[in-house]
């Protein structure tokens, strides 16, 4: 069972070294009212280029018909650092509201609140498996 928590981004800058991306999340958990308050205080998040990763390759024979063999080179995908790129600095975040309410209660004690880290994986997932930033990202749970 989900937690009731989503949320979306859209890049709104971006130059050679920096993306720039606003995010609005949702926590369906807590009442209408306050929700409809958290959910008019966007964040932003801001993406140091050089932090990107990209996928690693795997370099193996396969054997061809007629009994040949060659190299076949496949991507290694892997989950981003990204909690270690917030903590070098490589990202920084304004919360949105849901996360400042999350931070104040569930998430308290954690480096960032889920909604911004779902955000920023998807945003690091997307950039390994694509080669480019995303222009919008969108996750539930």
């Amino acid at each position: 069972m989900g937690r009731g928590l989503s949320a979306s981004c859209q890049l709104e800058d971006e130059d050679s070294r920096t993306a720039i991306y606003s995010y609005v999340g949702d926590d369906a958990t807590l009442p209408e009212g306050r929700r409809a308050e958290l959910r008019g205080q966007p964040g932003l998040l801001a993406i140091q280029k050089r932090s990107l990763e990209r996928a690693s390759k795997r370099v193996k024979k396969v054997r061809a018909e007629g009994g040949r063999t060659r190299t076949v080179s496949e991507p290694v995908y892997h989950t981003p650092d990204v909690i270690g790129h917030y903590e070098d600095g490589d990202i920084a975040v304004d919360l949105c509201g849901a996360d400042k309410d999350l931070l104040a209660g569930r998430d308290a004690g954690q480096p960032l609140p889920r909604i911004a880290w779902n955000v920023l994986l998807l945003i690091y997932q997307h950039y390994m498996r694509h080669g480019k930033l995303p222009e919008h990202v969108e996750f539930e749970q």
